[in-house]
């Protein structure tokens, strides 16, 4: 037989020693025993020999059993623990990527404060430039409206001179 076919084997019958089927046919045998003496007469002495040695054997082949599920689980637990490192590993990274996200994040939040900054800056003075025109334009006005009163006085007053 192969390892294989033995381990097999050996988680089978672990597996099923801890089963309700196993306790019922362990009762069972067990009876059954008992019953030889009782129905069949057969040496009392002989049945507690026998059973003496199937239960002495049985509880051999179940610690090695238990101790092969120890071992092996343990196999499986150290597996699972590598695991768990490579995974603790890959999360670290994840977090100094994480990190390094951040730190772009705010590199950009700052570019575009100031950028922000900037452009309301820019906005102002463009604000401001349009308010000091539209007031030379006013005062362009202004005195365009004041020449042109004036020269209408003027003509008003060359019309009342003329005969």
């Amino acid at each position: 037989m192969t390892s294989n076919r033995i381990d097999t084997i050996a988680d089978a019958v672990s597996t099923w020693m801890g089963t309700t089927a196993s306790l019922v046919l362990h009762t069972i045998f067990f009876l059954g025993a008992f019953v030889l003496h009782w129905v069949f007469k057969v040496d009392i002495d002989t049945i507690l020999l026998s059973l003496t040695t199937i239960v002495s054997l049985e509880a051999i082949y179940l610690a090695l059993f238990i101790q092969r599920s120890v071992n092996s689980q343990s196999v499986r637990l150290e597996e699972v623990e590598e695991i768990l490192e490579d995974v603790e590993e890959d999360l670290e990274k994840v977090e100094e990527s994480l990190d390094e996200v951040e730190e772009s994040l705010e590199d950009v939040e700052e570019e575009l404060d100031d950028w922000e900054a900037k452009q309301l800056r820019r906005e102002r003075k463009a604000a401001r430039e349009a308010a000091k025109e539209e007031k030379e334009q006013e005062k362009s006005m202004d005195e365009l409206h004041a020449l042109a009163a004036e020269l209408q006085r003027l003509i008003e007053s060359l019309s009342s001179k003329r005969p």
